[in-house]
């Protein structure tokens, strides 16, 4: 690919996805302050629902993704924005993702808290002193829809799927009460990022 005038790079893997950033962010030019003059642009693929019907979007990337090597960064931003968002939940099929985000973000956040911890989230989770009523809610929501095929099982209550504004709320207090510095750091990094669609 060396000699090629345009190429493309898709993936949903992101540690391909580093290894292609630090591949373009070697390139001359590529410190350019205006993007158009840059060798390499990033763009996400963002799935939109408008009056009930899923479209996609192309958008310019998230700076937390392009500038930092840890997709924790990503995490925390996609759960934070669900859980401070105001606009009304007019389909449950907008927080599908958000259960494996949240399994990620907090799973990712446990095991640096407590390395010496090993086993799975809810070893972990005993560990964390938090109010038990929203570890359970957290843990409950969780296991129902992240790591999972499909949401037409028997145990796939929707009502648990509803309840994901309020369980990111609930995340986001836990990380605080654990570690109040490294939760302001991480909402301080949290600007405005611009959007645009192609």
């Amino acid at each position: 690919t060396k000699d090629c005038h345009q190429l493309f790079i898709l993936t949903h893997n992101f540690s391909f996805f580093r290894q292609v950033k630090n591949w373009f962010h070697h390139m001359k030019g590529q410190g350019k302050k205006k993007l158009e003059q840059r060798p390499a642009r990033f763009y996400s693929l963002h799935t939109t629902l408008t009056d009930g019907f899923r479209n996609a979007a192309i958008t310019r990337i998230d700076p937390l993704l392009e500038e930092y090597e840890s997709e924790y960064h990503f995490l925390f931003r996609q759960v934070y924005e669900v859980a401070n968002d105001t606009t009304p939940e007019t389909e449950l099929s907008q927080f599908y993702g958000m259960p494996n985000i949240a399994r990620r973000l907090i799973e990712t956040f446990l095991a640096y808290r407590f390395p010496d911890s090993s086993g799975d989230l809810i070893k972990r989770f005993d560990r964390v002193e938090f109010d038990a009523a929203k570890k359970t809610r957290i843990l409950r929501l969780l296991n129902t829809y992240s790591h999972s095929g499909g949401i037409t099982e028997p145990e796939h209550d929707p009502s648990v799927l509803a309840e994901t504004r309020d369980v990111m709320k609930a995340i986001l207090e836990l990380i605080q009460s654990v570690d109040d510095k490294h939760y302001s750091g991480m909402v301080n990094l949290l600007t405005p990022a611009g959007e645009d669609s192609l």
